[in-house]
Order: C-alpha cells, then structure tokens, then sequence
C-alpha cells in the first residue's frame, strides 16, 4: 500500500484539506486554525446537526489519503447520492452490491489533492480536514454530517509531535482508522502506547471506553492469503502481524470497539513503475483482491446504519459542540505541566489533567448550554404571555433549566471525577443566577421603561389637555366677546326700534288726529253743502214761487 502515496493529482487544483490544528516542530508551539474550524462546523445548515468524524493516523507515505478518498467517494457514490434519489426504500445490502462506484474515472474526479495542493510547512505537522463535510441521512432519518480528518503521518525523530496529534486524533474523531505496517515496527508501538500513559489515571477512574471511539485498525502489505484478507478476529491478526497482540490490548483496553483489517502486498505495477497513475488503474480494477478490500473496509465504516455519531461519556455531540470541543481539548495541551500556566507550547498533559480536563469540557458545554436554554425558554414564555413576564414565571424558567443542567452534569459522573462535576454543578447555579438576576433586572428596567413612557405619554397627554383647555378658554371668551358685540348691537337696535316704535306712535297719533280732523272736516263740508243745498232748493221754491204768483 506504499503505492497509494504516488498517485497525485493536478497540483494546480484548488486545495480541498485545510489545517485545522498544527505543532511547530522547533518551538513546538500548538495552533488552532479558528477560521477552517468554523468554515467546516460553524454553518448554518449544520445548527444542531449530529457528527461522525473519521479520521486515519499512519505512517508517513502510507496511503492514509489514499484511503481517506476512497471512503468519502464511497459515502457519495453509494449512500448520499441515493438517499437524495430517493432511493432509501431499498435495501443496503442492493445498493452497496453495486461496485460501479470505484473507478479510476470516478476517484480521479472526486480525489482531493490533499498535501500535493496544500503547502504543508516543513516545520510544522498536523491534522487537516476536508474542507466540505458531507451530509447524509443515518438509520433514523437523522441528518448526519461526516467530518473527515488525515494527519502528517509517524514519523521516528518526530515522536513528541506524532504522540501528541496521535492523542488529539482519539480525542476528536468518533472513527479512528489506524494505518499499521504488518510488523509493528517501534515508532508505531511508541504512539500506540502513548494512550496507557495519557489516560491510565481515567482507566483507574471509569470505563475509559466512553471516552474514545471506534477504532479500525489496518494492516498494510499482509501477508495473508486470499481467505484471510479483510475483517479478521485478533486472533489471525496475531498470527499474521508481528506484535498485533500487544496492540490489539492496548487499543481494547481504550477504544470502544477495535476491528482489524488485512489487506494485501501492492499489485504488480506495469513496467515497474512503483510510484505512477498505472499502478492506481491496476488497484482499481475489478481483478484486483485490493479492490475488494477496499468495497469491504467502506461498506463496513460507512454503513449509515451503523455510522458511529462523535460521543463522550455517551452524551452526543453536534458540530457545533465539536468545534468548542476541539477548542477546549487543545488548551489543555497548551498548558505548562510544572507551572500549570497558559503556554503556547505544546505539551502532552498529566493523565490527571487530561481526564479532568475532557470532564471540564464537557461540563462547560453544560454552562453554555445553560445559557441558551435560558434565553430560548423566555422567548417561550414571552410568546405566551406576551414581552412583560411576571417574576413567577421567570422563576419556573429558572428551575427548569437548572434541572436540565444539573441532569446533563450528573451523567458525566461515569467519568469518576464527583469533585469536578460538583464543582461545575455549582458554576451553573451561580451563573444561572446571575442570569436569571440580569433577567429580572431586565424585567424591572423594562416595567420602570413603561412607567416612565407611560408616566411621559400622562403628561404629555395633560400638557396637551391644558393647551386645548386654553385654546377653549381662549376661543370661549372670543365668543363672549363676539355675543357682548352682538348684544350690544342688539341692544342699540332695539333702542332703535322702541325709538321708532315711539315716533310711529306718535305718527299713528297724529294720522288719526288728522283723520279725525278730516272726519270733521268732510262733516262740516257735508253739513255746509246739505243747508246750501237746502237752502237752493228754498230759493228755488221761493222763485218759482214767486214766478208762479205773478204769472197768476
């Protein structure tokens, strides 16, 4: 499997693996990549999204990428891509029978680059990850992103950093494959072993297998005939592998399940040439038991049945607790085991530290979850009753989410640190406190905020009642004046019209004396014309009279 090694690609393609730790070889300083951290699990497609991290340590030049692609064009090809064709309904043992999957076509298109498109500093080594996790559904329909992580490789006068990224590697992924060559040579045993010393203080303590994930360990060049090749019980592997034995009880004493794989010498190469494409053809034909080996390692590490999900101490993580995770376990290799100061220098911590250091981090992610549930159970209560929340309420809120936490604390007791679980417990309480303190504080600003709006609006509300009581008074003694104009006009008027009334009076008066007098007159008139009339008619009758006595 030297072989995989030569087989790269375009260099000029864009890099697929970024860092996502590093340790300098001189100063051994340890650096977390913050900003690939979070453009791998920080997104928000992944918000409360399950992980699976698989990840391969090895030698250097061991075919670890070679794998690591291989397995993610598996996961692509033969579980993702039907999921998203709906094909669910069929069976995986139908799906997974396809092998048209893994040609030399299909790999060239997906392989990453890995180290030939990354610049990996040559004073530096580390654990890289594939820039884009892939998302598939596991048994129960969940959402399951799958993080995929490689290393430099073991390297013999690198001991310190290759034992420290090796623990780091068991401390992050949910399946560790480990690449081992079929006579376990002393630099592989040396990291192997580096698990008794780190963590022997957590064997004393608990169940240290809570601790750390599956492992797969493979077995590179076997010897082993045909029948023996693939997933093999501990017993050939000891047959077959020199020192498989002593591995074999180092990793079952920590890793939670440990299956061996063997897998052949490399294919005979065409024209010799060990380290070129050709060999990778041959690899990958259907004819190659190699081929074989490699459908049936991913067939087993993919299953979306069995996919192991990222736990510690059986509580399950999503991507975002991983990122905090990843943060938490590197401080404590950032940590002077003499001074037990902050240092940038890495340092493989005390067995002591380090297991009470996972317990804090996980107990931390209980605070920091204390925190959101706070805030997401308010805006519960503020959706029911509204944005004032009576002091009650707030406290059962209180309660409910120091329940949680304490219940969420109290499971990592397994772990064998009460102290430290009791001390976070307390953490939580006055933290919760505080919170709930700044809360109510909150509530009580909130409702002065309302008094003093409400108590502004009253005034501003009279202000405006005493400038339209002014603006009445003022419109009401325009209006008395308007009427006092109006009554005195009224009054000059009807003066006026009493005036007159008199004079009209007056004048009727004397109309009717002049009427009278007119009577009288036209009396006298009539008097005077009846005695002249009469007295016309005398002289009449006299002279006629007399006329008649002379005519006699």
């Amino acid at each position: 499997m030297a072989l995989f090694s030569g087989w790269l690609l375009n260099a000029k393609k864009a890099p697929e693996v970024v860092p996502i730790v590093t340790v300098e070889k001189d100063e051994f300083n340890i650096q977390v990549h913050h900003e690939n951290l979070q453009q791998i699990l920080d997104l928000p497609q992944l918000y409360k999204t399950k992980v699976a991290v698989i990840g391969i340590s090895g030698k250097s030049q061991s075919g670890k990428s070679f794998l690591l692609d291989v397995i993610k064009l598996f996961l692509q090809e033969k579980v993702i891509n039907p999921q998203e064709a709906g094909m669910a309904s069929r069976t995986w043992k139908f799906i997974v029978g396809e092998n048209d999957w893994l040609t030399s076509d299909k790999f060239q298109k997906t392989q990453t680059a890995h180290f030939s498109n990354y610049e990996t500093p040559t004073n530096a080594k580390g654990i890289y990850a594939y820039k884009h996790p892939l998302l598939c559904k596991s048994n129960g329909d969940e959402k399951v992103a799958v993080i995929f992580l490689d290393t430099n490789g073991f390297c013999g006068s690198e001991f310190h950093l290759d034992k420290t990224i090796f623990i780091l590697m068991s401390l992050f992924c949910s399946n560790h494959i480990i690449n081992i060559k079929s006579n376990c040579d002393d630099t592989e045993f040396g990291i192997l072993s580096t698990l008794e010393n780190c963590f022997h203080r957590a064997s004393e303590k608990c169940n240290v297998k809570l601790l750390f994930p599956k492992t797969t360990v493979i077995v590179r060049d076997s010897l082993a005939n045909n029948e023996q090749l693939g997933l093999v019980d501990k017993t050939i592997a000891t047959e077959v592998v020199s020192g498989a034995d002593k591995v074999d009880k180092i990793l079952s004493n920590h890793y939670r399940d440990v299956k061996w794989y063997l897998f052949p010498t490399s294919s005979p190469i065409k024209d010799g040439k060990e380290h070129s494409a050709v060999g990778v053809d041959v690899i990958l034909s259907d004819k190659d038991e190699m081929k074989k080996q490699l459908i049936n390692l991913c067939k087993d590490i993919c299953n979306p049945e069995t996919l192991p999900l990222k736990s510690i101490f059986n509580y399950t993580m999503n991507c975002h607790e991983l990122l905090r995770h990843i943060n938490k376990i590197c401080r404590l290799f950032k940590r002077d085991n003499k001074t037990n100061m902050q240092s940038q220098r890495a340092a493989l911590p005390s067995s002591e530290a380090l297991h009470e250091g996972v317990v804090m981090a996980m107990c931390d992610e209980g605070i920091q979850a204390l925190k959101k549930d706070y805030k997401l159970y308010v805006k519960v209560v503020q959706s029911e009753v509204g944005n004032e929340i009576p002091e009650e309420k707030l406290e059962e809120v209180k309660i409910i989410v120091l329940r949680k936490t304490v219940k969420f604390m109290d499971s990592f007791k397994c772990a064998g640190c009460t102290e430290v679980v009791d001390y976070y417990k307390e953490k939580a309480c006055k933290e919760l406190l505080v919170i709930h303190a700044e809360s109510t504080a909150t509530l009580i600003k909130a409702e002065n905020e309302k008094l003093q709006s409400e108590k502004k609006q009253s005034s501003e509300e009279i202000e405006s009642l005493i400038q339209e009581n002014k603006t009445l008074k003022e419109s009401l003694q325009n209006e008395k004046d308007k009427r006092k104009l109006v009554e005195d006009k009224l009054n000059m008027i009807t003066q006026e019209l009493k005036h007159e009334k008199i004079e009209v009076i007056k004048l009727q008066k004397e109309l009717e004396d002049t009427m009278q007098l007119l009577s009288e007159i036209e009396n006298k008139n009539v008097q005077a014309s009846s005695t002249e009339l009469k007295s016309s008619e005398a002289k009449t009758a006299n002279s006629k009279q007399s006329t008649e006595q002379a005519d006699f």
